[in-house]
């Protein structure tokens, strides 16, 4: 073994990882994102499937 640190590193899971700081910042916390607002997500994720749904269904009907 080289770098032990390395070897500990690639021979986790990322099931084994529960919580994560980058920069000092907790951004996973107990499995759980902290720094996305999933309920924004969401409603920002249907409103593009509800674009390219009007925007795909304008096109194969022009094309008729």
């Amino acid at each position: 073994m080289y770098d032990p640190v390395v070897q500990f590193v690639y021979s986790s899971g990322r099931d084994q990882v529960s919580d994560v700081w980058v920069n000092g910042k907790r951004v996973l916390d107990g499995g759980v994102l902290t720094t996305i607002d999933l309920g924004a997500l969401l409603d920002e994720v249907s409103s593009l499937g509800a674009k390219i749904y009007e925007y795909d269904h304008h096109r194969t009907s022009s094309q008729t």
